[in-house]
């Protein structure tokens, strides 16, 4: 005689916050994560509980040194988190997803280079150009107000062309 929603079929659940995606500061949502995806959690490593205990450490040193209740109290949290950290779980990290960092990073260092050299054959073009800009400005620097380019001739050729037209 087996019951409609009997405990035996339910998925044990496990509360996780996570940040809420519509970007407001500070709330956070409950997720539910299901027993399967926990059991692959593993405890996490010893540099990662190093790092936290050092940032409590840190946060903590500004209370240092007031009176002995203070101390005590930090004292008390540095042991309840020591004891949280040694039988903490959490998501394992995929390893495909540094694989996917690298190749990106790979991408993204080649269109890095190609932007380079486009930078540099860009300068070249604007270096081409402000020299042709210069020549022309030259060029109509030495032009006669009738639009004709004024031409250092020879005399003899002068009197030639004049008798010729």
């Amino acid at each position: 005689m087996s019951k409609k929603g009997s405990r035996s079929n339910v998925t044990k659940v496990k509360s996780r916050n996570s940040r809420l995606e519509s970007g407001q500061e500070g709330t956070l949502r409950q997720r539910k994560v299901s027993a399967a995806t926990m059991a692959k959690w593993k405890p996490i490593s010893a540099p990662l509980k190093l790092t936290i205990m050092t940032l409590l450490e840190d946060s903590m040193s500004r209370f240092t040194g007031h009176n002995d209740d203070v101390e005590s109290v930090l004292s008390d949290v540095r042991r309840s988190v020591s004891h949280t950290l040694r039988n903490l779980k959490a998501p394992t990290d995929d390893p495909t997803d540094f694989d996917r960092i690298d190749s990106s990073m790979a991408t993204l260092l080649e269109e890095k280079e190609r932007l380079d050299k486009l930078g540099e054959n860009l300068t070249e073009a604007v270096q081409k150009c402000k020299s042709d800009v210069e020549r022309l400005e030259n060029e109509m620097e030495n032009c006669t107000p009738n639009g004709t380019q004024q031409v250092n001739v020879h005399p003899i050729l002068k009197v030639l062309s004049d008798g010729v037209s």
